[in-house]
């Protein structure tokens, strides 16, 4: 099996995301459909991934989205499209907020790697 090119610390190329704080309050859609809205952006040096607020989907919570998973920014909507699905979200190891913590970074880059090895 040949190894992933997944870079999940990476936007793609034409992701249009320059100024990150911008994508606060965007709308996050997955392959599935929407699971929340962008409420902070990640700080973690060279690691930028979006802070989502599930809203009612899981009440509370907040998931952390790798930039690699960013398949497209829609500025005039306010929409964000990624390349997984709200399953394979909600199963992404847990985040919480405020707690800096490399090996939880490390162990959310592994499971979507994991993941996207089956996406085209």
């Amino acid at each position: 099996m040949a190894m992933s090119s997944f870079e999940p610390w990476d936007f793609r190329a034409g992701a249009d995301c320059e100024d990150l704080k911008r994508l606060i309050g965007y709308k996050l859609v997955a392959t599935d459909g929407e699971v929340g809205a962008v409420d902070d952006i990640s700080s973690s040096p060279g690691r930028p991934a979006l802070v989502l607020d599930t809203g009612e989907w899981v009440v509370g919570q907040h998931i952390l989205i790798p930039a690699g998973t960013v398949k497209h920014i829609n500025h005039e909507e306010m929409e964000i499209s990624v390349d997984r699905s709200t399953i394979e979200i909600k199963a992404a190891p847990p985040y919480e907020p405020g707690v800096y913590d490399a090996s939880y970074l490390d162990r959310l880059a592994d499971y979507y790697c994991g993941l996207n090895s089956g996406i085209a």
